[in-house]
């Protein structure tokens, strides 16, 4: 092949934001050339392996800015080491063999990180269903940008390490990749700025235990506009702080749709749409604190909708969750709720925490609970101080609101009634001293008043409540007439 077609093959294959490449990988005659920018032969080699390594060690020595290395065409790779300052454009597929660890490796040091580095198209293909294999492996790099990739088949499709500190990996991009039937696709531990937008994922059916994206002793991530079936856990936060998790749509999980767990703090969880899970919606599990979780929508999530647990300082608002709450289970979930905040400690908490403008609907089954609040089994503590305010809570079979602890505010709830007021015609008959006005709340009321609306209904007269009416009785009975006695009257648990 002629320098001129070589030329032409590389310009016209290769997508348009990123420039002529330092160096091209084509297939040639059973052989794999290197060829630089102009078309001329650099290097020729037996393996495309063989030749890409040829290739990133031909790059500039000392670099301070991205050199590019294409690969065009089918070809098998394995333990490829990346430089520092170099893009890897693929435009083809990328087996890997069976007896190998990993297809590409960006590792540092916790004194010199790997800096700079660009991984851009390409399909990779693994051997998940029998060896432990990650398509790109991470550790100790800063500046890494992966997109535009399609992975299958791989027990970690991106795998981020570190040696025990969050700043071991600095500035992740991960982004419009395809991951098919990976054990994880994104399986992280100990990085400070990371942003997995936009990626679409489907989890494998069969055990083992699978993540979608899994982030563990963390600082600063966006996980957002990504779309994922499957998985155990769809995404999973542990130990972490300033967490974006915004927009996603997770459906068909074999547990949970999204977990924060292990001491999370000051994150937000907005705007998803989580759907069909076998277990929880959203769950915090020693999980978020200062957080707030607004604007998702839950739907047919067998624990529930919310499952929250011992948290602080949690705005939980303006969330949608319809048909969650009906797989028991004696160890795991013993209250079929579509909310449940339990306490999993033996001594009282104290939340500061507010549900509110929330919506819990029933589509087409109706669980015992619409709101749980409480112990969780074989734990002694209660949960103290949450306000549970402007919900709309569809019926339920046991009770609407079931609450356990201190300083539980609970008001202005559609559905379970806490305060209500109106007016009551009597009319008198000059002998009855006593009139029953149904006040329709939750229980006996806490606070109660009733004034005079007309002439006859004035009078020495005092109330009292029990858990269905407030009673009015007068020291003497009001005059005999037709709609006479007209009272005012409020009350409020």
């Amino acid at each position: 092949m002629d320098t001129v077609v070589r030329r032409k093959i590389i310009k016209s294959d290769l997508d348009s934001p990123y420039r002529i490449p330092k160096y091209s990988i084509l297939e040639e005659g059973g052989e794999y050339v290197v060829v630089d920018c102009y078309g001329s032969t650099k290097f020729r080699k037996n393996t495309a392996r063989e030749a890409l390594i040829s290739a990133l060690g031909a790059l500039t020595s000392g670099r301070t800015w991205k050199e590019t290395v294409y690969i065009l065409g089918n070809v098998e790779l394995y333990d490829i080491d990346i430089p520092s300052y170099t893009r890897l454009v693929i435009d083809g597929k990328v087996s890997i063999p069976s007896s190998s660890e990993y297809l590409f490796k960006i590792e540092g040091t916790d004194t010199e990180h790997k800096k700079n580095v660009e991984i851009v198209g390409g399909e990779f293909y693994g051997g998940y269903t029998t060896v432990d294999q990650k398509a790109i492996y991470i550790k100790c790099a800063e500046n890494i940008d992966i997109h535009d990739t399609y992975i299958q088949d791989f027990q970690v499709a991106i795998m981020i390490d570190g040696v025990g500190s969050s700043d071991d990996n600095k500035n992740i991009e991960i982004h419009d990749n395809f991951f098919m039937n990976n054990g994880n696709a994104v399986w992280s531990k100990y990085f400070n700025k990371m942003s997995i937008e936009g990626n679409v994922g489907v989890a494998p059916t069969t055990d083992p235990y699978h993540y979608g994206f899994h982030c563990d002793v963390f600082n600063n991530v966006n996980i957002s506009g990504n779309i994922y079936e499957g998985a155990d856990i769809i995404i999973h936060l542990a130990t972490g702080s300033y967490i974006d998790v915004t927009g996603n749509l997770l459906r068909g999980g074999r547990g949970g749709g999204i977990t924060f767990i292990g001491d999370c703090w000051h994150g937000s969880c907005t705007s998803n749409t989580i759907v069909n899970m076998a277990k929880e919606g959203i769950e915090c599990r020693a999980g978020l604190h200062y957080g707030v979780i607004s604007a998702n929508t839950m739907f047919n999530c067998g624990y529930a909708g919310l499952r929250l647990f011992t948290m602080r300082h949690h705005l939980i608002t303006d969330n949608t969750i319809i048909d969650c709450g009906h797989v028991y289970n004696d160890a795991e979930n013993p209250y079929l709720a579509q909310i449940t905040i339990l306490c999993d400690s033996d001594t009282d908490f104290d939340s500061h925490s507010v549900l509110k403008n929330n919506k819990c609907i029933n589509r087409s089954r109706t669980p015992d609970y619409q709101i749980y609040l409480g112990q969780f089994p074989g734990r002694t503590g209660h949960i103290n101080y949450i306000d549970i305010l402007d919900n709309f809570l569809d019926t339920a079979n046991v009770e609407v609101i079931h609450k356990e602890g201190s300083n539980i505010r609970i008001k202005r709830n559609k559905g379970y009634t806490t305060e209500n007021s109106g007016t009551a015609t009597f009319s008198g008959d000059g002998s009855t001293t006593t009139f029953q006005i149904p006040h329709g709340l939750v229980s006996t009321p806490n606070y109660w008043s009733v004034t005079p609306a007309s002439a006859d209904a004035c009078g020495d007269f005092y109330v009292t409540a029990d858990g269905t009416n407030l009673t009015v009785t007068y020291t003497s009975p009001p005059p005999a007439g037709t709609d006479n006695i007209v009272l005012k009257w409020s009350a409020e648990v």
